[in-house]
């Protein structure tokens, strides 16, 4: 079903399930769209989010650049902090972050050394590592009581 996310064609609590990937950075208003995932949210229900990170090195250098008016902006990309608030203040607690690290474009055979479980978790014991260098975090999440 397509639907505007704004307003969601579902009833109060009607999911155990919300899965939200490739919305958050194509909306305007991220906290309404949010709003409307915390309506249809069941008691104890689940997200699953997706948030491109505003702090990854080649997301600092673009926001630069489209601030100082050399490149237009193409999408949002959100401090994992502020959605953990944005979350929080919707009664949703954010159970768990996880860092997807993908290639720069121009190098997709990092690729094969980034998929090994192994090498991500030592981006995730590096400190600071994360913040810096994934490029997406998977946010997963449930209602408090």
């Amino acid at each position: 079903m397509a639907a505007d996310g704004y307003e969601l064609p579902f009833r109060r609590r009607s999911f155990d399930l919300v899965v939200c990937i490739g919305v958050l950075q194509a909306v305007s208003c991220p906290e309404r769209l949010l709003d409307e995932i915390a309506r249809v949210l069941g008691p104890q229900g689940v997200l699953l989010m997706e948030v491109l990170n505003g702090f990854e090195i080649p997301a600092l250098a673009r926001g630069l650049l489209e601030r100082v008016g050399v490149w237009r902006p193409r999408v949002r990309c959100d401090s994992p902090f502020q959605v953990r608030r944005w979350l929080e203040r919707r009664r949703i607690r954010v159970l768990r972050r996880v860092g997807v690290y993908l290639p720069p474009r121009r190098l997709p055979w990092l690729g094969r050394i980034l998929d090994p479980p192994a090498v991500t978790q030592a981006l995730e014991g590096i400190p600071g590592g994360p913040l810096l260098g994934a490029h997406a975090f998977w946010m997963v999440g449930q209602r408090s009581p």
